[in-house]
Formats: structure tokens, sequence, C-alpha cells
């Protein structure tokens, strides 16, 4: 067997046809169309308005407690940070002052 060192296309540029011609669509006598009318709205304005204050108030507490949740890290990672640094330097001091 030998290998061919082609990569085959995974997306042909056309489409491959079953048959040698295309098929026209063809219109059926007596078929009869349906009007569809639009549906009514089942909520009003005052609906929406009342919806979209209270997602707000569900987006600023959650928008809240992201802070609460951003500050508590912030806060424990800085004492790590601080009690790491310290210690780097008594290190440092201690190892290059001999």
């Amino acid at each position: 067997m030998s290998e061919s060192n082609e990569i085959p296309d995974p997306m042909p540029a056309t489409r491959k046809r079953t048959s040698a011609t295309a098929k026209k669509a063809v219109a059926k006598k007596g078929v009869q169309t349906l009007e569809v009318k639009a549906p009514t709205p089942l909520l009003s304005l005052d609906d929406y308005k009342k919806d979209i204050i209270i997602r707000w108030q569900i987006h600023s507490y959650e928008v809240d407690l992201l802070g609460k949740d951003l500050q508590f890290a912030y806060n424990a990672v800085s004492k790590q940070f601080v009690t790491v640094v310290e210690f780097i330097k008594t290190r440092y001091q201690a190892e290059f002052s001999k």
C-alpha cells in the first residue's frame, strides 16, 4: 500500500448531487392554504415593566453578593501574601547575610 501525503479536504467546495439534473418544485393543484393570524399577546406592558424591575432587583442583589465574595477572597489572599513575603524576606536575609 502506498501512503499519500495529501490531507483530504473535510469540506468539499460543492455539494454532490445524486442525479444529473436538479429537480424542480412542482406546484400541486387543489391545495388549500391556511391563513395564520398573529397570536394575541398574553402579557401586558405593565407585566413586562414589573418583570424588568424584578429582574433588575435580582441582578443588583447578586452583584452585591459577588462584591462581598470578592472582598472576602481579597482579604484572605492578601493576608497570606503578606505572610509569604515576610517569610521570603527573613529566609533571604538569613541565607545571604552569612
